[in-house]
């Protein structure tokens, strides 16, 4: 059994926007976003939303 505990989005940051793949913490109010781009880094869950 698999289990997926992760959530992803993709959001726009920026002037001019840049996109960004962030993992959605459901348990706290504070969203990190990675200044720095990172290759092979997930863009999604197993959840597939």
């Amino acid at each position: 059994m698999i289990l997926c505990v992760l959530y992803y989005t993709k959001g726009q940051f920026g002037s001019p926007a840049k996109d960004y793949y962030l993992q959605i913490d459901t348990g706290s109010d504070v969203l990190w976003v990675s200044c720095t781009p990172c290759d092979g880094c997930p863009t999604s869950s197993c959840l597939q939303v």
